[in-house]
């Protein structure tokens, strides 16, 4: 994954940017700023943990969609910054660099993915735990208590505590992630598709 060489100073880069010290753990969503990605679960996500696991920082990555149906009042975001360890980043061009500081990708969404969601994908290959909503599209990366965990669709309390699973045991999160790198490789490299692909096409 050569595509995704990032500079070696760009943690503490991105750490000392975001304030976010030594002890903090990071559970990233990359979407857009829609209802329907899941972005009332990953904000009420927030608020539930912020006392039960303080050390837990919530990164919002999701560009303002003011005129599109479902918008999320900034409002809104600014009101769930206020109350938990929510930060909304708004657009980045550095989200691969986010991927990597994580320790955590989630994407709650009940939209209709065109396939399935890069936010999850782009995770994996950084070797990181991953938790989707239980749905057509997002299920497909998701390989449930393995590399992460499925949770129903509109459902924060289920989603705030499978984030709390995740961070319950530092081992098994580790190895969390080690699956999920061998699954994207196995399973959604780029020529491991290509050949599945041409085996339909051309059977032989």
């Amino acid at each position: 994954y050569s595509h995704l060489s990032i500079a070696p100073d760009s943690r503490e880069r991105l750490s000392a940017e975001l304030g976010i010290a030594g002890s903090d753990k990071i559970v990233v969503m990359v979407a857009r700023l829609i209802w329907s990605k899941g972005i009332r679960e990953f904000c009420e996500a927030a608020e539930l943990l912020k006392d039960r696991l303080p050390q837990l920082r919530f990164l919002l990555v999701a560009p303002e969609e003011a005129d599109s149906p479902g918008a999320v009042p900034l409002e809104y975001i600014r009101a769930s910054e206020a109350r938990s360890r929510l930060q909304w980043l708004g657009f980045r061009k550095d989200v691969k660099e986010l991927y990597d500081l994580c320790d955590l990708s989630v994407l709650p969404s009940f939209y209709q993915e065109g396939g399935y969601p890069r936010a999850l994908l782009e995770a994996m290959a950084f070797g990181k735990p991953i938790i989707g909503a239980d749905t057509e599209t997002c299920r497909g990366p998701v390989d449930d208590g393995a590399n992460g965990y499925l949770v129903p669709p509109r459902d924060s309390e289920a989603l705030a505590n499978r984030i709390a699973d995740v961070f319950a045991d530092d081992d098994r999160r580790a190895a969390f992630g080690q699956t999920s790198l061998e699954k994207m490789r196995n399973e959604f490299d780029d020529r491991v598709v290509f050949r599945e692909l041409l085996d339909v096409v051309l059977p032989s």
